[in-house]
């Protein structure tokens, strides 16, 4: 009984008192929670929708299955990849199936890790 004596005692006051002591700690988990989580995704988000614009036909691609493939053409959403030049073996995927380039027309992509 005394134990809840204690805990229940309102003590000195201190820095955290009255309303700001419980909104002012929850604030601060939401902001380390948007800087830990949330900004990393909505960059890697945005550099992925850029990478997808601005893909040419003749970019060596990667698909989120682990196809890799040169870009033989580009029809709104339906990307072909050239999977086989020896015997000229083609695939359609989806715009948002690939997940990387690993050459652009030629040159090497370098990754960036932010």
């Amino acid at each position: 009984m005394g134990t809840w004596i204690f805990l229940m005692d309102k003590g000195s006051g201190g820095l955290f008192e009255g309303p700001l002591g419980m909104i002012l700690p929850i604030a601060a988990i939401i902001l380390v929670f948007y800087f830990l989580m949330m900004r990393p995704q909505k960059k890697e988000r945005d550099r992925l929708k850029t990478m997808l614009e601005n893909l040419r036909k003749n970019d060596e691609v990667v698909t989120a299955g682990g196809i890799h493939g040169k870009v033989a053409g580009i029809k709104g959403d339906l990307i072909t990849l050239r999977v086989d030049d020896n015997k000229d073996v083609k695939i359609r995927v989806s715009r948002t199936s690939i997940i990387g380039i690993t050459r652009k027309d030629g040159e090497e992509v370098e990754e960036k890790n932010d």
